[in-house]
């Protein structure tokens, strides 16, 4: 398989072999690809006797909402675009079909997943968060690997209605944020506590950013 390029707008191919073509079904891998991924349009052409391109737009999505054993796109209105059946998605080597599927780079890629620790059930086209905390946590996470060298697993939310979210470092320590003050001043707090009081890592708990210039650790 091989990725062959990048246009404007969003708009990526992807080109992968598979034996018999001929019997392909384009609209079974459609839906498959609808089902896994924000997209906006799909187009897949047979390029006999062994390709298949495939051009796509993506939808514009904030980040990854997890609820339960269930994972969603959801865009920066807040709206949940899209189920991801599975996480994994695609199978890479078939030996039967010999087919092999390039898998987008956005799949989770660079999109924060953010955890409903209440575990509400979701439904396609449903308002899961308001548009604001939506944008806030896809700009948190973009701040975060831009200007620190933090690695963030995951976010997690207890209660919408306090504006809290929880990032889980990677290294097993919290930080606490709060969508009611801006993003970039907390991430600018963040970085000069990590800079000049906390010398050591390694035994940290967690950073609360939620209170304006008085920030707790421990």
């Amino acid at each position: 398989s091989k990725l062959v390029g990048q246009q404007e707008n969003q708009r990526r191919f992807f080109i992968f072999s598979q034996k018999n073509l001929i019997f392909f079904n384009k609209s079974q891998l459609k839906n498959l690809l609808l089902k896994n991924y924000p997209l906006d349009r799909i187009k897949i052409n047979k390029d006999l006797p062994n390709t298949i391109k495939i051009d796509l737009t993506e939808k514009p999505t904030a980040l990854v909402w997890v609820s339960g054993k269930n994972k969603y796109y959801v865009d920066f209105s807040g709206i949940a675009i899209s189920q991801i059946i599975d996480a994994n998605n695609f199978v890479e080597n078939s030996i039967s079909t010999e087919t092999k599927i390039i898998r987008p780079e956005t799949q989770f890629g660079s999109y924060p997943i953010v955890i409903d620790q209440n575990g509400g059930e979701v439904s396609i086209g449903q308002t899961i968060i308001k548009s604001d905390l939506a944008n806030f946590i896809n700009q948190l996470n973009k701040q975060i690997i831009e200007q620190t060298d933090l690695s963030i697993g995951y976010y997690s939310i207890n209660n919408l209605a306090n504006q809290d979210i929880i990032a889980q470092s990677k290294a097993g320590w919290l930080i606490y944020f709060t969508a009611t003050e801006p993003v970039d001043l907390q991430v600018k707090e963040l970085i000069t506590i990590l800079q000049k009081e906390i010398t050591n890592r390694n035994n940290l708990e967690y950073i609360d950013l939620r209170f304006g210039d008085k920030i707790f650790y421990k």
